[in-house]
């Protein structure tokens, strides 16, 4: 499309996917018209981030790769921290190494 006029939704479940509710919207920072292309990692505490694409209002060009994280399994989100700034940005993924001995680095994410 030439022009972006959607942005993504939270959902959570407690109960395997029997129900669902929907979580408040995923926050925007000043200039983003959404998000788009989610993925998501869970951290070994029990955290789920979301990586996302945001972009600027009415156009398709990513303004670069944002994290949000959610401590209580994807009902509430912190606000985005842009980690790349790029209009370049695609196809981002997002992984967790759980392994007790490997060294954390996300940890200025906040909660």
């Amino acid at each position: 499309p030439h022009t972006y006029d959607f942005t993504l939704a939270a959902y959570a479940t407690t109960d395997g996917g029997t129900s669902w509710v929907e979580a408040p919207p995923l926050a925007l920072e000043p200039g983003w018209g959404g998000i788009s292309d989610p993925t998501l990692a869970w951290d070994s505490a029990g955290n789920v981030y979301l990586a996302a694409l945001p972009f600027p209002p009415g156009t398709n060009s990513q303004i670069g790769i944002a994290i949000y994280r959610s401590s209580n399994g994807g009902l509430t989100w912190s606000a985005p921290k842009l980690i790349h700034q790029s209009p370049g940005d695609d196809k981002q993924w997002a992984a967790a190494d759980n392994s007790a001995s490997s060294r954390s680095f996300i940890s200025d994410l906040g909660s």
